[in-house]
């Protein structure tokens, strides 16, 4: 087959093949990193990044904005910084961070986005939840029936404390 008969062949099968695209526009912001140390990048070029928002950086290396300001942002670094270098380009995602839940997860080693370090197989989790929410409304929450005592009287008196409460 000569490359002419591979392009007729091609251009035969184009068709087709565009009629099952949907084509869309996609808007994309970069930015570029500024400075990188300590497991911490400094990033410029992303005004629209949000709290706790993944940040992609060139190398596949994630990172979770931590620190926003007009000029930049600041973000911690969930994997070795190694391949970012100040000047490479960034991108946010406009996604929260969000882990694996349940029970799956036991007895399970993962790293900050909730991937397996183990040699074990794929967790399957029941859902994934942000690793910023809101506590249950204490109305919500289970009864307080056991007293928590701190072993100082005056403390215990003006201070009544039952273990299993967060609020």
């Amino acid at each position: 087959m000569t490359l002419l008969d591979a392009l007729d062949d091609w251009l035969g099968t184009a068709p087709a093949r565009l009629a099952g695209l949907t084509p869309r526009a996609v808007a994309e912001t970069f930015g570029r990193v500024e400075d990188v140390g300590d497991g911490i990048a400094w990033v410029s070029g992303l005004p629209q990044a949000r709290l706790d928002e993944i940040l992609l950086f060139a190398g596949g290396v994630s990172g979770l904005a931590v620190d926003l300001s007009p000029e930049r942002a600041g973000c911690f670094l969930l994997a070795d910084e190694a391949p970012v270098k100040a000047g490479s380009r960034v991108r946010g995602t406009g996604a929260v961070v969000r882990v694996p839940v349940g029970e799956a997860l036991l007895g399970r080693t993962i790293d900050p986005l909730g991937n397996p370090l183990d040699e074990g197989a794929p967790i399957e989790a029941e859902r994934m939840d942000p690793i910023d929410r809101p506590a249950p409304a204490i109305v919500d929450r289970d009864l307080v029936t056991q007293p928590l005592y701190t072993g100082l009287t005056v403390i215990d008196a003006m201070f009544p404390i039952g273990r299993g409460q967060r609020e």
